[in-house]
């Protein structure tokens, strides 16, 4: 231990020795905004960065500098691919290869940047990698080589003339002299990229359809609320259980804020966001934003309002005004803890995506009748069985749901259960499942198929998953979906949870989207500029 100490040490001088030779500019700006920090069994400068930066911000942060200095070089180049939460790619003419080589290994000596040259079997250079070093101290999250700008030499033959693709890349093989005439201009996070139009033609597997967002919101503080349930619970009492109308179903922290931001940030691509509710609206909205607000009296049945059951609720989403064929239903309390593609959640040829849990239907007691949640399910799985002859015995992830508007209305008008379950005021064992019926007897279909997501899933009442949720916050890139459910409250007093998520979320997302109000000066320095937080000093202030 105490050589392994030693040798850190040496190798901390050997740093600190050669960036104190690069002049006192960077020394000043080292000290003002980076941390000398332990990286990969040695020590290594990280550049400071503000609360709410990211991975996006990383990723472009290195683009901006490997385009700044291929431009000094007067050497072409061209947008391969971007990858929203990785690498971006750069084609440039194989051979400028060593002159840009040469010339970003001279950069390096007077910038905190770092190089890597990767070589191939035959000795040539098959990539050249270049990215800083970030820290946000407030999240411990750090961002290095994974996000970084990879320079590929594109080889032109030399009988035909076209560049050859150094390495598969899902769009083409090579590039002709008249596939380079053709240059078109990209947008990748507010830079205008040269790239060619063969690199960029639409692929069988990219989508072209619209993709809206519903949420289903309530505010269980509302007084107004309040009085609406207890006079429907008062007609609907008899055979209720607890957990139909427990309070912990109807609380919220915010979730839904953060949610917004996420959704704006990360799935840039969805077209409407629909916030379903009944007669509330979030103090915080902005009404003239984006969020359409949708009543509960617009889908439901007049005898069934006012309801209290999010089996009805989504048993009647299908008619939204305006509702997209293809959209996704958002929980408040399920986020995207990263940047998503459409192809995440549907295919290109409009089957929806569905994500299965390993977590299999307890066995049937004849002691008792089932929770709602479980009775419900177990409903749903008997109809999908007597109509299509699968039996499925497990649920789904905490996920945003993906639906095909024309299915779920091909299900209402033809299963008379789901009829039963949009005028049920609360839940219960008799309802059924309307994306468990959507996706079991979609999937029986052809029109929807199994896929998977890297999720997480943090029950807030649980002081373990609060942990988990913090080590989750320190990581460059989340998990694609985060959901922040709260189903018991046994280990963390119930206002002291809220305090905790709403400042853990603040935390990860602080940046406000477009659907908030400008409420207070926090508020404000944390607008966003292009989907870029407000640019801070090296030190972190304002």
């Amino acid at each position: 231990m105490a050589l392994k100490t030693k040798s850190l040490r040496r190798l901390r001088f050997r740093i600190r020795r050669r960036w104190a030779r690069r002049g006192e500019p960077h020394e000043v700006f080292l000290s003002a905004g980076a941390e000398f920090l332990p990286y990969r069994g040695a020590f290594a400068y990280f550049l400071r960065r503000p609360t709410g930066f990211d991975h996006i911000d990383a990723r472009l942060a290195n683009l901006r500098i490997a385009t700044s200095l291929l431009q000094e070089c007067d050497v072409t180049y061209f947008l391969v691919e971007e990858l929203g939460y990785g690498r971006t790619y750069l084609g440039i003419d194989g051979d400028s290869t060593e002159l840009v080589r040469a010339a970003f290994a001279e950069a390096a000596r007077e910038l905190p940047i770092t190089i890597r040259t990767r070589w191939g079997r035959d000795g040539e250079i098959v990539a050249i990698e270049v990215h800083q070093k970030y820290i946000v101290p407030t999240t411990g999250q750090r961002f290095a080589s994974r996000f970084s700008c990879v320079l590929e030499p594109w080889s032109p033959d030399e009988f035909t003339g076209a560049w050859a693709a150094p390495r598969l890349n899902g769009r083409v093989a090579d590039l002709s002299e008249t596939a380079r005439s053709q240059v078109i201009d990209v947008d990748v996070g507010g830079l205008a990229l040269p790239s060619f139009w063969e690199l960029r033609m639409p692929s069988i597997f990219d989508i072209s359809f619209p993709i809206d967002v519903v949420y289903m919101w309530v505010d269980g503080a509302d007084p107004a609320w309040q009085q609406r349930k207890m006079a429907r619970l008062g007609e609907e009492i008899a055979g209720l259980s607890a957990e139909a109308v427990s309070a912990v179903r109807f609380d919220q922290s915010d979730e839904l804020r953060y949610s917004l931001r996420t959704l704006e940030r990360y799935a840039p691509w969805v077209r409407n966001v629909f916030l379903v509710t009944d007669r509330q609206q979030p103090a915080w909205l902005d009404p003239s934003g984006r969020v359409t607000l949708v009543d509960h009296r617009e889908i439901l049945p007049a005898e069934a309002i006012p309801c209290f059951n999010s089996h009805a609720i989504t048993a009647g989403l299908h008619r939204i005004e305006g509702l997209s064929e293809h959209f996704l239903l958002f929980n408040d309390d399920v986020m995207l803890g990263r940047l998503v593609a459409p192809q995440d959640f549907f295919a290109s040829n409009g089957a929806a995506k569905f994500f299965p849990s390993k977590a299999a239907l307890p066995s049937r007691t004849d002691a008792q009748e089932d929770p709602p949640v479980v009775g419900a399910r177990r409903r749903s799985a008997q109809i999908v069985a007597e109509l299509t002859g699968l039996e499925p015995r497990f649920g789904f992830k905490h996920t945003p749901v993906a639906f095909q508007r024309s299915l779920l209305g091909e299900l209402a008008a033809s299963i008379p259960a789901w009829r039963s379950t949009e005028l049920a005021p609360f839940r219960s064992s008799r309802d059924v499942v309307p994306e468990w019926l959507h996706h079991w007897i979609g999937y029986a279909r052809g029109r929807c198929v199994p896929a998977h997501i890297e999720y997480g899933y943090f029950d807030i009442g649980n002081s373990a998953a609060v942990k988990q949720l913090g080590s989750i916050s320190r990581k460059a890139v989340r998990p694609a979906v985060l959901c922040v459910n709260d189903v018991t409250d046994d280990l963390v007093d119930g206002r002291h949870r809220h305090e905790v998520l709403k400042g853990m979320l603040e935390l990860m997302f602080p940046w406000e989207s477009d659907a908030e109000r400008a409420s207070s000066v926090r508020d404000r320095l944390h607008r966003t500029d292009g989907h870029h937080p407000v640019p801070l000093s090296e030190d972190g202030a304002v």
